[in-house]
């Protein structure tokens, strides 16, 4: 019968008959979208890092208000219009992608309808234009649990790629039936915008601090929080290649090998970009597929990549989303601090008979963005002992992430880690973050106190660095000038 329809419309119908035979062998995604997301980012980045400032590591003389005025001359896109931008892409370039929202597509960027129509009644063409059920979006109103649940039994049937977005927070009421996706193994697209404290007046309803743990608790799926427009494309890439793929991934318990799962991209309200340009050769599409990676180094120019006594950092700042340009402003800020502390440090010994004063030494700062765990926790131990450097006993690790709440697994990657203490706040984003201490001067406060006890690496010949966890402060609520 398939045949038969193939070479009775082949001629008549060549895009249409090329797309179900496609779709038969396993082939749901066209290489046409390859190419042309490749050239999207392309575009988007040559726009960026024209604006963008460099944040050196040696002798910063910029003080920091200037160089956030420089850097706030780029201005970006909010994460969920990158992600809608990408999403229409996909949509367009992809016959079986279909999907739906509960009631919140406009704020979302969910919806095209020029390219998917409606899939409603024909009955409906006067108030939807172009209703049918050829059409690929699906309007299933304020019925989350419904839709996640029905996004299911179209993964289920084949042939078709579902996904869905809402509000991030709005999840919660879905959470069985992408708990069955992951059982299942159902290759389901979630969108989640608003993805955190960024959100505006809505309040503590709204703003999602327990939902990224309760996901990422979640066996089988993926979440991926992108910092930037690279780490939106390379997470759209890690979903799509499910479908182009044979890539397995080893599993200790279950025997049926796991080739397709769920994925959860979880995204901003508000504009999504970092400060200043990446000083590494990794670039955020393909920092993604490996779910973390070093995005700014302790170290410029040839040197980079060298893991040297000298070139190792003293301090890992570890971040996803938003909140990586946010530890990138307090590496900024740790800079021009330690500079000025070298500075008089330097004065006090002057005049001293027989004192070598050393070079001027700025703290070494690695900032590292973490978008996907599920991913970072497949690589080898090699991978992620070159982007955490774990191996090193005596380099402080805190992990900053304003979508999270306390004890919820960060200490895993991290010493420390900078938190939600409790739900969100009702206001502006810039004030419940400023309320919260989630700003560069909170935060590097926060490391600059926890550095200061723990001490620095020591190089003196014969000395000896701390080793342990003797001297780690046990918290990291406690900021320099706070007492």
């Amino acid at each position: 019968m398939r045949k038969r329809y193939c070479d009775t419309f082949r001629g008549k119908e060549p895009d249409l008959v090329k797309d179900l035979e496609d779709r038969v062998q396993g082939k749901y995604v066209s290489e046409s979208w390859i190419s042309s997301v490749d050239n999207y980012l392309k575009k988007e980045m040559q726009t960026i890092n024209a604006s963008l400032s460099t944040l050196r590591n040696e002798e910063e003389t910029e003080p920091a208000a200037k160089r956030q005025k420089i850097a706030k001359k780029c201005k970006y896109k909010a994460g969920r219009v990158y992600v809608s931008e990408v999403l229409k892409d996909f949509v367009e370039q992809n016959p079986s992608i279909i999907g739906g929202s509960a009631d919140v597509a406009s704020s979302c960027g969910a919806h095209f309808p020029s390219i998917q129509g409606h899939f409603l009644p024909a009955s409906f063409t006067a108030l939807r234009p172009g209703a049918s059920y050829a059409g690929r979006y699906i309007h299933f109103g304020v019925r989350e649990h419904a839709c996640l649940a029905i996004l299911n039994g179209i993964s289920s049937y084949s042939c078709l790629v579902p996904y869905s977005s809402f509000f991030t927070v709005f999840y919660q009421y879905g959470l069985p039936a992408i708990r069955m996706a992951a059982i299942s193994k159902f290759p389901v697209l979630y969108i989640g915008t608003h993805d955190s404290i960024d959100l505006g007046e809505d309040g503590p309803t709204h703003q999602p601090v327990e939902v990224l743990p309760q996901l990422r608790a979640m066996p089988n799926l993926l979440v991926i929080r992108p910092a930037n427009v690279e780490e939106v494309v390379g997470a759209f890439c890690v979903y799509a290649e499910q479908y182009t793929g044979q890539r397995q991934i080893e599993q200790y318990v279950d025997p049926k090998p796991l080739k397709r799962r769920p994925v959860f991209l979880m995204t901003s309200r508000g504009e999504l970009g970092l400060p200043y340009k990446s000083n590494t050769a990794s670039n955020g599409k393909e920092g993604v597929a490996r779910g973390a990676y070093v995005i700014h180094d302790c170290v410029d120019g040839p040197q980079i990549g060298r893991l040297t006594e000298t070139h190792l950092p003293d301090i890992i700042l570890i971040g996803s989303g938003q909140d990586v340009a946010l530890i990138m402003e307090t590496k900024a800020l740790l800079l021009e601090w330690s500079k000025k502390v070298t500075d008089q440090l330097h004065g006090a010994f002057e005049g001293f008979p027989a004192t070598k004063i050393a070079a001027s030494s700025l703290l070494k700062v690695r900032i590292v963005s973490m978008p996907c765990w599920e991913l970072f926790d497949e690589q080898d131990t090699e991978y992620q002992d070159s982007v955490l450097l774990s191996n090193y006993n005596d380099i402080l690790r805190i992990y900053v992430e304003k979508a999270s709440t306390r004890n919820t697994g960060h200490d895993k990657y991290a010493h420390f880690s900078v938190l939600m203490p409790s739900y969100g706040l009702s206001g502006k984003g810039s004030d419940v973050e400023k309320k919260l201490e989630f700003t560069p001067e909170f935060v590097a406060a926060k490391v600059w106190s926890s550095w200061i006890q723990r001490g620095r690496r020591l190089i003196t010949t014969g000395a000896q660095a701390d080793q342990g966890l003797s001297t780690w402060v046990s918290q990291l609520s406690r900021r320099a000038g706070s007492h």
